[in-house]
């Protein structure tokens, strides 16, 4: 979303002001920003804005900020956005500085030089882009960042929560792998024979130089990364 120099400086003062508690508002109905009061029970860990605010202005989008917290959206954010269908933004921030907000809207995200933001730019909304262009469409499935407790268990039924089911025989475009043994995550088969892939770190939320990359799959193979293959039930039916 285009924000105004001025409607930019306005936000981060609001937020600035809200400091070390969550501050939240809005873009109304005329593009204009609307700070809110944040009402939740523990400002400091979450947000709240009165009831039938974004109605009642007509918000085309909403922001809130994370003061020295994740640079991505809580498992809530992602709940709450999906269920209000609008875009959300995030404006990072400390004692000494502010980051410009990024913005999400539960759409998958394709692969042109974003950095690894959990729930944002990440392996799973990765699958996701790969997976519209073959005309599949899945909901985002709301998730707290990575960990070094993240399993290959976890990896699996977030894959199989896409609306995919394991698969054995020929490798087909549009399959969704399990990549990597310490740390793993999902890619996504190309017709040309590369896998989308974005390895992202562990133990952080957010990596603005981890890029997506697209790796040969024989590669892969070679060297035995790949550890599950899920094909969405739409593809199975057309290859049936």
């Amino acid at each position: 979303m285009q924000l105004s120099l001025e409607t930019r400086r306005d936000i981060f003062d609001w937020f600035r002001a809200c400091y070390p508690q969550e501050g939240c508002g809005l873009i109304d109905r005329h593009g204009q920003w609307v700070p809110m009061f944040n009402v939740a029970p523990e400002p400091e860990h979450n947000f709240r804005m009165t009831p039938g605010m974004v109605e009642a202005h007509g918000a085309r989008a909403l922001l809130h900020s994370h003061p020295g917290g994740w640079r991505c959206p809580s498992r809530c954010d992602m709940e709450t956005q999906a269920a209000q269908n609008i875009p959300w933004g995030i404006v990072w921030l400390d004692h000494e500085r502010v980051e410009p907000p990024f913005w999400w809207d539960s759409r998958p995200r394709d692969p042109t030089g974003m950095g690894w933001r959990s729930g944002v730019y990440d392996c799973l909304n990765l699958v996701r882009w790969g997976l519209a262009s073959y005309g599949v469409q899945v909901p985002d499935v709301p998730r707290r960042p990575m960990d070094a407790a993240e399993t290959e268990n976890t990896i699996r039924a977030k894959a199989l929560a896409l609306g995919g089911a394991p698969v054995a025989g020929d490798m087909q475009p549009g399959d969704v792998l399990v990549i990597g043994r310490n740390a793993p995550h999902l890619g996504i088969v190309e017709p040309s024979g590369m896998v989308w892939h974005h390895p992202g770190p562990v133990s952080t939320d957010y990596a603005p130089q981890d890029l997506p990359v697209r790796t040969p799959l024989e590669q892969l193979r070679r060297g035995r990364l790949i550890q599950g293959r899920w094909r969405h039930r739409s593809l199975a039916q057309r290859a049936a």
